[in-house]
């Protein structure tokens, strides 16, 4: 395999570049992604006889925001510890009083309405027993997979 570079550049939307060898299944990760009017350069790796590789461009966007607090249980009023196997609803995407109901900031984060994911960190403070997290959008099923796993 050779390591090679692809630049994106110029564009009107953000870019997300996703390399893959000719033939391949697709990545399940980007491979880079830049901004409108910036050139972005990154590293893949190519066939072991550098063969020509497939550049598809996915265009998609990217809302980068400033770290904000969604989800506080320890606030009042935010329903408190977690119970065993207890599901909770959180809003995350867009604006209003649910966030300061469930103990985040009180206008939301400026997560815009049509995101599709959002990069979370999870912290469970002081509990009662070992146990772990499990989070996925509402309405779809609950994975087999942890966020997290904590002990006491």
């Amino acid at each position: 395999a050779t390591v090679r570079k692809a630049q994106l550049a110029d564009r009107a939307q953000t870019a997300v570049t996703e390399v893959l060898e000719s033939g391949a299944p697709a990545p399940t990760a980007a491979s880079g992604a830049s901004a409108p009017g910036e050139a972005t350069a990154n590293l893949f790796t190519c066939g072991p006889e550098g063969e020509p590789v497939d550049l598809p461009v996915e265009v998609a966007r990217y809302v980068p925001i400033t770290p904000c607090r969604v989800v506080d249980t320890r606030q009042p009023g935010a329903g408190g510890a977690f119970g065993n196997r207890e599901i909770r609803d959180y809003a995350v995407r867009g604006s209003g009083s649910a966030f300061a109901q469930q103990g985040g900031n009180a206008g939301g984060c400026g997560i815009p309405d049509e995101a599709l994911g959002v990069e979370a960190s999870i912290t469970a403070v002081d509990p009662a027993d070992s146990g772990f997290f499990r989070t996925w959008p509402t309405g779809q099923s609950m994975p087999n997979a942890t966020f997290m796993n904590f002990a006491r």
